[in-house]
C-alpha cells in the first residue's frame, strides 16, 4: 500500500474554514498564508530528501554504506519548517519550493518569497507594483529556465550581505543565473538573503 507522504494536522476552534489552493475545504482547520509557505517548503524538503534516503537504504543493504549523520535526517511534522542545521541547506529548501511556486504560476506564494523592496539593475521594485510587473519578471523563457534549474546552481553570492540593508549581516547569500534570451531581457540573476532568520528573493537583475 502506497503511504501518504506528508500529513498536515493543525486544530483549530471548532468553525472555522480554510480553502486552500488545492480547492479542499474542511472545519476545524485553519492554515495561514505563512503555514501554506512552509508546506510548500516542507513538501520540497522531502522530495529533495527522499532519493538520498532511498540511495542511504541501498547502501545499508549492500554493507557499503557510510553511517548515516545526524544532521542528514530531516524530521518534518505538520507545517513546522524543516529541521536544517546550515545556510546553504535552507536556501535550496527554499529555492526548491520557490521554483515550484514559480512553475505553477502561484502569483501570491512567488510573491511570499520575494522581499520588498526587492533590489533590481534599476530602481527598488516595491510590493504593490510586484502584481503589475509579475509577467514581465517571470515571463515563458524564465519560467523555463527555472524549471531546468536545481538546487546545486545554487552558489554564494560575490557581492555579500553587505548591499542589502535588511539582510543578516552574518548569513551566507546566495545566487544563480537563470538562462533567457535577448528578446525578452536575456538572462537573469537571483539573489536569496536571510531575512528575519528566512532566506527570501531580495534580487532580480538582468
Amino acid at each position: 500500500m502506497v503511504q501518504p507522504l506528508f500529513c498536515f494536522q493543525m486544530p483549530v476552534p471548532d468553525g472555522m474554514e480554510i480553502v486552500t489552493s488545492f480547492g479542499y475545504t474542511k472545519p476545524g482547520i485553519m492554515i495561514t498564508k505563512q503555514a501554506t509557505l512552509w508546506s510548500f517548503c516542507s513538501l520540497a524538503a522531502g522530495i529533495f530528501l527522499s532519493c538520498g534516503n532511498n540511495a542511504r537504504q541501498n547502501e545499508r543493504s549492500s554493507g557499503a554504506g557510510l553511517p548515516v549523520q545526524p544532521d542528514s535526517v530531516v524530521q518534518t511534522t505538520g507545517v513546522v519548517p524543516p529541521s536544517v542545521s546550515t545556510d546553504e541547506q535552507r536556501v535550496r529548501t527554499v529555492f526548491a519550493a520557490f521554483r515550484l511556486a514559480v512553475e505553477g504560476d502561484n502569483r501570491e506564494l512567488v510573491k511570499d518569497f520575494m522581499h520588498f523592496p526587492l533590489q533590481t539593475s534599476g530602481a527598488e521594485l516595491k510590493a504593490n507594483a510586484f502584481d503589475r510587473e509579475y509577467e514581465k519578471l517571470f515571463n515563458t523563457e524564465i519560467k523555463r529556465g527555472l524549471s531546468a534549474m536545481d538546487e546545486n546552481n545554487l552558489s554564494a553570492a560575490a557581492s555579500g550581505a553587505g548591499r542589502y540593508k535588511d539582510v543578516q549581516q552574518d548569513a551566507e547569500v546566495y545566487e544563480l543565473s537563470v538562462p533567457g534570451s535577448g528578446k525578452n531581457g536575456g538572462a537573469v540573476t537571483l539573489v536569496f538573503g536571510k531575512v528575519e532568520g528566512e532566506y527570501k528573493v531580495v534580487g532580480y537583475y538582468r
